[in-house]
């Protein structure tokens, strides 16, 4: 098993272009990329 962490910081005017990448790239990998069963995404929200 090989997990990956990565931490961005995104400008608020992009966040919602980049967390609708995001989960379309974690929606293809898991259908699309052998050995892919699980990616999660978390998503922080300003305080």
């Amino acid at each position: 098993m090989f997990i990956v962490l990565v931490e961005w910081e995104v400008a608020q005017s992009s966040a919602d272009a980049f967390r609708d990448l995001v989960l379309l790239q974690a929606k293809n990998s898991v259908q699309e990329e052998a050995g892919c069963h699980l990616f999660d995404v978390g998503l922080s929200l300003p305080l």
